[in-house]
């Protein structure tokens, strides 16, 4: 099933990590562009220095990794 989040953000042509935790395979994504760079799940600190925002699910872990970095956060509903 494609990711409609994944495929808007495809379109914007900017590069993108998108880690999937621990369930989800890069070969679930077959639609995800060569500007996608699909990981497991590294831990925040680990995510290039150049990242410019982070669209969280909401959990408190990547919350506060991002905040602890002063890196931007989206929350989509």
């Amino acid at each position: 099933m494609p990711n409609p989040i994944l495929g808007e953000l495809s379109t914007l042509g900017v590069s993108l990590t998108v880690t999937l935790g621990f369930a989800a395979k890069p070969d679930d994504f077959p639609s995800a562009g060569t500007q996608v760079d699909l990981v497991s799940s590294p831990p925040l600190a680990e995510l290039p220095p150049n990242v410019n925002a982070v669209l969280p699910h909401g959990g408190a872990s990547t919350t506060l990794g991002a905040l602890a970095s002063g890196i931007p956060l989206f929350f989509v509903p």
